[in-house]
């Protein structure tokens, strides 16, 4: 797990484009609608898929205008994606490269 939060944190100093402080709208607007939408405790998670990668973003539910927290860009398996080769490969099936 906290290689994990060390890799999302990683990721996140590497991608061109930075989802934090978004709105779900906004990133819809770029990107389109989400693949699914889930609910658990205080946090509301949006993901988007394409044939080879999948991007999750995080809202905190207790905020009156929820932006994006915190976002994590993975493989098909679940992975999340290390190499910034690999971040601008994803970005291109979203077309935001």
């Amino acid at each position: 797990k906290k290689k994990e939060k060390n890799l999302a944190k990683k990721q996140q100093e590497i991608v061109i484009i930075n989802f934090l402080g978004k709105t779900l709208e906004e990133i819809i607007l770029e990107i389109g609608e989400p693949f699914l939408i889930r609910k658990d405790g205080n946090t509301n998670t949006a993901r988007f898929d394409r044939e080879s990668c999948r991007i999750f973003v995080f809202f905190n539910t207790l905020q009156t205008l929820q932006r994006v927290e915190h976002f994590e860009i993975r493989d098909n398996k679940g992975n999340l994606l290390e190499r910034k080769e690999h971040i601008d490969r994803c970005y291109k099936k979203f077309k935001l490269a």
